[in-house]
């Protein structure tokens, strides 16, 4: 995700901002950011409590921003490419052989001959990759 800033709708004010659960201060030390927009520097949750000017009426928001790439490795041997899914959030996996998608590949397991790219994506949408070549062992 390249999310960096939090807007507060038009007509709203970011009142309350928490980013893992540590309450941000303003300038002065309070608790009560009162602005329209938010910098997400970092990875995490961010809770927001944004104000309608209008009304008075406050409303909860919370963002997760994730940044990182899925963590998998790929062990091959004899033939076979076993790979080993590190990350929690695995959403999908697509397993291309000679530049062509695979349709329901096993992703526990990638057996017989060929170039194979393997692109795996997380819940974020981050994605990380890792071309092999196998080859049968006999």
């Amino acid at each position: 995700s390249s999310m960096e800033v939090f807007n507060a709708p038009k007509g709203f004010k970011t009142v309350y901002a928490e980013v893992d659960r540590n309450i941000v201060r303003n300038e002065e030390g309070g608790d009560v950011i009162s602005r329209d927009y938010f910098y997400m520097e970092e990875d995490g949750t961010y809770f927001f409590e944004v104000q309608d000017q209008t009304t008075g009426l406050s409303y909860e928001v919370t963002v997760t921003k994730d940044t990182v790439r899925p963590d998998f490795y790929v062990n091959i041997a004899k033939g076979t490419a076993v790979p080993t899914y590190n990350s929690p959030d695995i959403a999908r996996v697509d397993i291309y052989k000679n530049n062509y998608l695979m349709t329901n590949p096993d992703i526990s397991r990638i057996t017989g001959k060929g170039n194979y790219v393997m692109y795996v994506y997380d819940e974020a949408g981050n994605i990380a990759s890792v071309y092999m070549n196998v080859n049968v062992v006999k």
